[in-house]
């Protein structure tokens, strides 16, 4: 990391450019040597020298043939390569037989990336070690990685943040849950079976649970259709 290199050690960087030679720590004398610098960095080290924290001529040395690597998104040949190896590794090490969905191995591919090949290799033994599935399904993606990908994909589990003042959870999820009945009779026209179906309910369940529970969702002039 040739940009994280202070001032000074850039001085003394440019040294052994400049005439092959340098002190090992703690002694007088110089040592000559003839090597080639391959220096990496992830900074913009032109920008960092219009600011002057990159020295010009440091950098005039080391731009003598520079070679950019593009980032990981932009390589989806090897981004797949490192999911493929990723889970190969996970398995030989844990006896296991993960897999990836294509749904899911679209979002790895869509997501940002910006630290690259370790991030990326870090993100799929997370999701190993988290879902209890063989195959791994956008589902079992952490919501950062689905909120990364972009707007076509999304989390079944939203970010949850607990308030400092709590929350009445049962409350909380009669709330949720009738919204979502809400929601789904009315695109349903009314017709229940349908709405069942939307929120992944068998019919008799979900017509009890509108009776018992939110029986205002039901229209006073008792169009609503259970069938």
């Amino acid at each position: 990391e040739i940009g994280e290199l202070s001032l000074e050690h850039q001085a003394k960087l440019l040294l052994v450019l400049d005439d092959g030679s340098f002190y090992p720590m703690g002694s007088d004398d110089s040592v000559q040597v003839d090597v080639v610098i391959i220096a990496a960095t992830n900074k913009d080290l032109k920008d960092m020298e219009e600011k002057g924290t990159f020295r010009q001529d440091l950098y005039s040395r080391l731009s003598t043939f520079p070679l950019t690597m593009p980032a990981l998104r932009s390589r989806p040949n090897d981004l797949n390569f490192i999911i493929n190896n990723s889970l190969e590794n996970w398995n030989t090490e844990n006896k296991a037989k993960k897999t990836i969905s294509d749904e899911a191995r679209s979002v790895l591919q869509a997501c940002n990336w910006p630290k690259n090949i370790r991030e990326l290799q870090q993100a799929i033994t997370r999701v190993c070690l988290l879902s209890p599935a063989e195959l791994i399904s956008p589902e079992d993606l952490p919501p950062q990685i689905l909120e990364s990908a972009g707007e076509g994909f999304k989390s079944r589990i939203p970010s949850i943040v607990l308030p400092e003042s709590g929350v009445r959870l049962r409350e909380l999820i009669l709330d949720i849950e009738k919204e979502y009945f809400r929601q789904a009779i009315e695109r349903a026209e009314g017709v229940m079976s349908r709405a069942a179906a939307l929120v992944g309910w068998e019919g008799p369940a979900f017509r009890k649970a509108i009776k018992e529970r939110y029986p205002e969702l039901l229209n006073k002039d008792d169009s609503t259709t259970f069938r």
